[in-house]
């Protein structure tokens, strides 16, 4: 369920097993693989060395691009859907089912702050300007600081945000339920 993930001149795949194999994508050779032992519906993400896996169960895995040993694995309770990652940085922001959004340190998988929102947090973040956006399936949209999760704005969105959402430029572009898409002015406040 979740979709193949380009890695350089790999592709990364799992299933709902917790199978991960990265295979070349000129030839479909198999170069590795690995178990997170729980569901992978979520998209994973790669950057810096990493490939980042969600799951079904409450987990974030870390693998390593290179060769898919474990770097690191953070458990967030077993009826914990884990969203779609972001990496910003040497970090990880990541939301869940539970409407916690985490920042973990990239390279070890340690908590820097834990921020809870109101709503189920499925979409993939985006980041900008020091700032970390986050859309919430209760129609909550939201700015975090970066460094520490505190909440700069929060806005009302028109729908269930259930899209990554998108900076380009200094807008935020968001798509929400049912046929909505609307774009925010990135800018702080007294900026």
């Amino acid at each position: 369920r979740a979709s193949p993930l380009p890695v350089g001149g790999t592709v990364v795949l799992a299933n709902d097993r917790g199978d991960v194999v990265a295979r070349t994508a000129a030839t479909g050779t198999q170069l590795w693989s690995a178990s997170v032992e729980e569901p992978v519906y979520t998209s994973m993400l790669a950057g810096q060395g990493r490939v980042l896996v969600p799951t079904t169960r409450g987990s974030l895995v870390a693998l390593v691009a290179a060769t898919g040993e474990m770097a690191w694995r953070i458990s967030l309770g077993e009826a914990v859907r884990v969203g779609a990652p972001l990496i910003v940085g040497d970090q990880v922001i990541v939301g869940t089912s539970t409407g916690g959004v985490f920042a973990l340190d990239l390279d070890t998988g340690a908590e820097r702050w834990r921020t809870q929102v109101e709503g189920v947090v499925r979409a993939r973040p985006a980041a900008g300007d020091n700032v970390v956006y986050i859309g919430t399936m209760a129609r909550a949209l939201l700015a975090l600081d970066l460094d520490t999760g505190a909440v700069v704005w929060e806005t009302q969105a028109r729908g269930r945000i259930k899209t990554d959402l998108t900076v380009a430029g200094d807008l935020l572009i968001v798509a929400t339920e049912p046929r909505h898409v609307v774009a925010y002015r990135t800018v702080r406040p007294n900026s």
